[in-house]
This record gives C-alpha cells, structure tokens and sequence, in this order.
C-alpha cells in the first residue's frame, strides 16, 4: 500500500480545476485501482447499466465501492442509475 495512491486521478483534476464545466471519467466495468482513483475525484456517479440480473449484481458491488470511497472521504457522492438496453417486452 502506498499512501495517496488512490487519489492520483483527484490531485491531477486539481491542477485543472475551473478550467473545465464538467470533466467524464468513463472507466471500465471492474473495480480496479483505476475505479477507486475515479470515485475519488468525482463529485457525482452515474452507472449506465442494461436491464438485466447479471449486471444488477455488478452494479451492486458498483454502489457498494462508492459507497466505501464516500466514507472514506467523508463527504457525499451521490450515485445515479442510467438504464440501458431497456426493452419494455421482456
């Protein structure tokens, strides 16, 4: 363990603050040292996810990551759900 290391990604976007409105952090589905490092910097979380119990399960452990990085940084970081791959007949 090296101290500071999950928060790489936030003391880079500090550098930049106020020179971008928003800045997307799209990260891939595993929640690796790169997810932690962005959980870390953001402000809010949205999780696009298909519609289906497989990646319900992933987005549970998703919600339970952020949930660890928000008390760990003690202060709020809301987390949205975005559905995709929606279809109503099934």
């Amino acid at each position: 363990n090296q101290p500071g290391l999950g928060l790489a990604l936030q003391n880079a976007m500090t550098r930049h603050a106020g020179q971008h409105d928003y800045i997307l952090l799209d990260c891939p589905p595993t929640l690796g040292l790169l997810m932690i490092n962005a959980l870390a910097a953001c402000d809010r979380v949205v999780v696009p996810t298909q519609a289906e119990p497989l990646a319900l399960h992933g987005l549970a452990s998703m919600v339970r990551t952020a949930d660890m990085v928000q008390r760990s940084r003690r202060r709020e970081l809301p987390v949205s759900i975005l559905p995709t791959l929606f279809d109503r007949r099934t």
